[in-house]
């Protein structure tokens, strides 16, 4: 059988000026967006392998460069009616901070820009690369605490198989021979998110029916969550029969890694195994694309490339009109009858807000944090941002609010290794406007943003060592809000 030819597809120099054009609106527009998430990329290892994402999409289209082509390129300008609605979501992101808008509408602009440029037809030959692209948005953290709570039950169940006596308190897991603290480090967050990215690549190169390709990203996905709590399992019990010298230190690290190693070549052999792909040796020739598809696509990037750089000059407009909003005096918060004190065990920081704002009164202590709108370094809702120092303090859980609770807040429970207990309330408060919810905080902060209508927001968290006076932690923190919607109130803001 002769072995189908391979097309390279000639752009004449028009089409080429234009797409180098384009290059630069979009870097133009969307600069700060692939800074940041960069700069994520690098300093996560939760997210190294986004690096690979967009050129491995990109490779994967090429390969599919003859197919492509006998699908019958046709240039649509009807696509970029769906890149309106993603450029909203950058321009709203950028002003709010909103880090997933802003990278969602990078990373889903890209395909749409692609389509835009080949056509419907010829993008159904390429959906998995254009899907793909979207790996590449740094995304996955809020899955931390889940993994954490998940591993924790998996090891208590092994060790409950294995009949060793044990204490679950929060995190905490307890053991005869010492204590264990399921950390961030111990979710398999890692693992859990580069799996997914290396799962569903693999399947697409290996497999050829819809069924296997999911069947094998399934496999993928689940694996890391059940390897990761048998690491966890293994480490404790290497620990409880080394009576406490092997696995508590640096070392469980080193054990973790190279768990993960051959937990990651297992999913691969399991997939070469039932892998069938076929492969072909492919000739070359060169294909002069018509007149017509020439003009198409160059009116295609034309319109592009205005719509990119209209969006960016509306961009930079609203952000410098943020800057240059001026600043209310925050020093001249002043709240009578509270002491201003900072409580250094529990931990709670904000490092990027405009102020920082500690009181105690009658053995319940406050944290305020406030922003003000023309803050670009801070955000009031941030995974940054700190509500107890992770060191010493650990979360139990929700706590269910009394029914007298007529108001927004967050209620929840922490603990130390040695059992101590603080209860925690927490909200975000605006001018006439409060809630418990983080997103509608970021939400209802970027729409004033975007009316040029913001002020100063606040974070608020009360705490109490009195577990079991919940009570009384949520009338001193229900006045403390009174208290403040007074001053903003009497500062005439909004």
């Amino acid at each position: 059988m002769t072995p189908p030819a391979s097309a390279t597809f000639r752009l004449s120099k028009q089409t080429t000026v234009a797409i180098s054009v384009l290059f630069i609106a979009l870097s133009f527009f969307f600069y700060q967006t692939l800074l940041s998430a960069a700069e994520i990329w690098a300093v996560s290892e939760i997210f190294n392998h986004c690096f690979l994402v967009v050129p491995g999409s990109l490779y994967l289209i090429y390969r599919k460069r003859d197919q492509l082509i006998n699908a019958q390129l046709a240039p649509n300008l009807w696509v970029l009616v769906l890149l309106v609605p993603l450029i909203f979501v950058q321009v709203f992101g950028a002003i709010g901070q909103i880090q997933l808008f802003t990278h969602f509408a990078l990373f889903a602009s890209l395909p749409l820009i692609i389509v835009a440029c080949i056509g419907f037809r010829a993008a159904l030959v390429i959906p998995f690369p254009l899907f793909f692209m979207l790996l590449a948005i740094p995304v996955g953290e809020q899955l931390i605490p889940w993994l954490q709570a998940i591993t924790a039950d998996m090891a208590v169940f092994l060790l409950h198989l294995t009949q060793i006596p044990v204490y679950r308190n929060g995190l905490y897991i307890d053991i005869p021979s010492g204590k264990f603290l399921v950390a961030e480090a111990c979710s398999g967050i890692s693992f859990f998110i580069s799996s997914i990215a290396f799962g569903s690549l693999y399947a697409h190169l290996s497999y050829q029916t819809n069924k296997a390709k999911i069947l094998f990203f399934i496999f993928a996905a689940a694996v890391p969550i059940f390897a990761n709590a048998l690491r966890v399992y293994g480490i404790i019990m290497i620990a409880h029969w080394s009576d406490m010298k092997y696995a508590v230190g640096a070392d469980h690290l080193i054990y973790g890694w190279f768990f993960y190693a051959l937990v990651l070549i297992i999913i691969f052999l399991v997939g070469e195994r039932f892998r069938n792909v076929n492969s072909e040796q492919q000739a070359c020739y060169t294909l002069h694309p018509s007149w017509n598809i020439q003009s198409k696509l160059n009116s295609v990037l034309v319109v592009l490339i205005l719509v990119i750089f209209i969006s960016g000059a509306w961009q930079f407009s609203m952000l410098s009109g943020l800057l240059n909003k001026p600043a209310n005096n925050l020093t001249e918060f002043k709240i009578n009858e509270y002491q201003y004190k900072k409580d250094e065990k529990w931990g709670i920081k904000f490092d990027n807000a405009d102020k920082e704002i500690f009181l105690t009164k009658n053995g319940i202590q406050f944290h305020i944090a406030i922003y003000h709108p023309n803050n670009r370094v801070g955000e009031l809702v941030s995974s940054l941002n700190q509500f107890y120092t992770q060191d010493n303090w650990s979360l139990v859980g929700k706590l269910e609010k009394p029914n007298t609770a007529n108001w927004d807040y967050n209620l929840y429970q922490i603990t130390t290794g040695l059992g101590l207990k603080r209860s925690i309330a927490q909200w975000y408060q605006f001018h006439q406007f409060q809630t418990e919810s983080a997103l509608k905080a970021k939400l209802y902060d970027t729409y004033l943003k975007t009316l040029n209508q913001a002020d100063i927001a606040y974070s608020i968290t009360c705490s109490s060592l009195d577990v079991m006076n919940t009570e009384q932690l949520l009338s001193a923190c229900k006045t403390l809000s009174k208290e403040i919607d007074t001053l903003l109130n009497m500062d005439g803001t909004n």
